[in-house]
């Protein structure tokens, strides 16, 4: 019987590396892994891998993702390719910045990414504009304004 896709994958490190990596658009929906096997741990790490490479890959598109700014040129409003970074950490305004090695990879927490099997991306919240930005949408989407057609 031959191995899955995801059994074959080495590491997710740069540009060729994922390229590498075969993207498998189906992997969402395989079946789940079996933690009763003496390689439970390489398989976790190795389908993260895959899994990242067919959800986390952002690839710019026309109608999706590229937009024309003000002068008419073309830009991601994902804002990709992403800032690279060497190392994890935050700056003096409480800006962080996540360890990136590829401009295209979306960062990703392990445990959502395994579990929902689905695009992801983590933000760490320190004091600053971030952590009010999100509590207010947080306290809108949950609090719903009463406007006139919510109560129909």
């Amino acid at each position: 019987m031959a191995k899955p896709l995801w059994r074959r994958q080495q590491r997710l490190e740069n540009a060729e590396t994922v390229k590498d990596i075969p993207h498998d658009p189906d992997i969402a929906y395989s079946w789940l892994l079996n933690p009763k096997s003496p390689t439970y741990m390489e398989d976790v790490r190795q389908f993260e891998l895959c899994l990242a490479r067919s959800e986390q890959v952002h690839t710019c598109q026309p109608h999706q993702c590229l937009v024309y700014d003000k002068q008419g040129v073309y830009r991601c409003k994902r804002r990709a390719p992403f800032s690279c970074s060497t190392e994890d950490g935050v700056d003096e305004q409480g800006t962080w910045k996540q360890k990136w090695s590829h401009g295209y990879v979306n960062g990703w927490v392990p445990s959502v990414l395994l579990n929902g099997r689905c695009n992801n991306n983590g933000k760490l919240l320190t004091n600053g504009r971030n952590t009010k930005n999100i509590t207010l949408y947080v306290s809108s989407y949950a609090a719903k304004k009463q406007g006139r057609t919510y109560n129909l």
